[in-house]
């Protein structure tokens, strides 16, 4: 017996649409594309990578209207950005495990999946491939520079200022006296949004950015503009969902900082609004 993950990720908005299966085939393709269809807004139309095998190019597929196949040159995989979702899944909660039977294989499969798809922070992470956010739609990086530039030359924000953002992305996680349980000294509320960023800030031995000094060695920048990018793109939600990873005083801090920040948000907009009644 087999099981396999059908998976489709949309990196612009965090959302995931999958289901496990026990064969890959015609049929079990139909099944993904009819969750794919669901998932998709109303109004909205679904390009959907794919590479070459028979089961995707099958004239027997019956594709939804607000879906388009887009096929890979043959025998490149690794041009899919979803690739990037299978790695990380293999790597953090699927390989080196021993199951204990085949429903526990299943299990693990959805009970993955399910993880990803809570969290879509990390799909607008890693659901990217150069090639093909290349035009129109930007990296993520090169999105969140255009927004705090756009803040910084024409005043230019959406519902929290960019730069508000990335002060908050530079606060700790956990108390300066760090636990015995914590061996890292990094801890930025960033790291949990970026993969690894825990371990490239753990070996630097410069003075590390904090909000009240934003200041980013220049090999860190990128990490730091995506993470503005993805809190803007995610709304306030994401703020109360960073601040749930924080610890002691640091969340008593966070959450001061963003309740603050969101009522000088809402009362500008409210200003505004009766500037131009």
């Amino acid at each position: 017996m087999w099981a396999y993950i059908f998976g489709a990720v949309c990196p612009r908005k965090g959302k995931g649409a999958g289901l496990v299966l026990p064969y890959c085939d015609t049929e079990a393709m139909q099944q993904h594309l009819a969750e794919i269809s669901q998932a998709v807004d109303e109004g909205a139309h679904a390009v959907l990578i794919l590479d070459q095998a028979g089961w995707h190019v099958t004239p027997k597929l019956k594709v939804p209207d607000n879906i388009t196949l887009m096929f890979l040159p043959p025998r490149s995989p690794e041009l899919n950005p979803v690739e990037n979702v299978w790695q990380f899944l293999r790597d953090n909660w699927l390989s080196n495990r021993i199951f204990k039977d085949y429903d526990d294989i299943v299990a693990h499969c959805c009970a993955a999946w399910n993880k990803l798809v809570d969290q879509p922070w990390k799909i607008m992470s890693i659901g990217l491939r150069e090639w093909a956010h290349r035009s129109g739609s930007p990296l993520v990086g090169i999105i969140g520079e255009q927004l705090l530039d756009d803040e910084a030359e024409r005043g230019m924000q959406n519902w929290m200022a960019p730069s508000e953002i990335a002060g908050l992305l530079l606060m700790r996680r956990v108390p300066k006296a760090f636990p015995a349980y914590y061996e890292r000294s990094g801890y930025r509320v960033l790291g949990v949004i970026i993969p690894d960023l825990d371990d490239v800030l753990r070996m630097e031995t410069s003075k590390l950015p904090s909000r009240a000094s934003t200041l980013l060695p220049l090999h860190l920048r990128p990490a730091l503009l995506a993470g503005v990018a993805i809190v803007q793109r995610a709304g306030p939600e994401m703020l109360h969902m960073l601040r749930s990873h924080m610890m002691g005083e640091n969340k008593a801090r966070f959450g001061s900082a963003i309740d603050e920040i969101l009522d000088c948000a809402r009362q500008s907009r409210t200003s505004s609004q009766l500037h131009l009644i």
